[in-house]
């Protein structure tokens, strides 16, 4: 949606992602369970957190976003699905919008874990560019490379963002492979591209 009050922030993760994260980081419960659209809306509740969390929930995939109230009425959580209709399907979920001259439903970015490399955050120029540095990164098969953050130890994460013509991308170490595959990985990209038609893709 347009930026302003209305506009809403959804999170598209494997189904189960949200029971991790209400118990881990919220120390919640789910409070409400109601079926919809072929799934069901789950409002997750907290006693001691500031924010509560809202799902819907389908066969493979979830949809999640925060709440500003950690015990939200469900009749005003279920506002923050309004208009959008959700298909799961084991491949992926599409997310339309039922008043398309009203809502836009666009990809912010996506998210994603490579085994031997880390984490990657990809993203549209236009929601990347205050990323990347006004200096000249390393050149690189794929586009420019900067690393954001040196690590100081061996727990430390070792962040670099990567720039092609189409898009931004952060790559970032993770404990189980080690920061020492970053740059390597970086290297090997031959393409990485954003497009509205397939949000992101990355080649190497």
């Amino acid at each position: 949606m347009a930026e302003g009050p209305g506009r809403r922030e959804l999170h598209v993760t494997p189904k189960g992602n949200y029971d991790l994260v209400l118990r881990h980081e919220l120390n919640g419960y789910w409070a409400y369970t109601l079926e919809a659209q072929g799934g069901h809306l789950m409002i997750g509740h907290a006693d001691s957190a500031d924010q509560g969390i809202a799902i819907w929930r389908g066969r493979w995939h979830e949809v999640a976003t925060w709440l500003a109230d950690p015990k939200m009425a469900p009749e005003l959580a279920a506002r923050r699905f309004e208009n959008l209709r959700f298909t799961d399907t084991a491949g992926g979920l599409l997310i339309e919008s039922t008043r398309p001259a009203v809502d836009k439903v666009e990809v912010a970015d996506v998210d994603t874990y490579v085994p031997g490399a880390g984490y990657l955050t990809i993203m549209p120029p236009t929601s990347g560019i205050d990323l990347v540095p006004r200096w000249s990164g390393a050149p690189v098969a794929s586009g420019e490379v900067w690393i954001e953050d040196e690590p100081i130890d061996d727990d430390d994460k070792l962040t670099v963002l990567h720039v092609s013509e189409t898009a931004v991308t952060r790559v970032c170490g993770s404990g189980m492979d080690g920061n020492e595959a970053v740059l390597p990985f970086v290297e090997k990209i031959t393409r990485v591209s954003w497009s509205s038609a397939s949000a992101a893709s990355v080649d190497g």
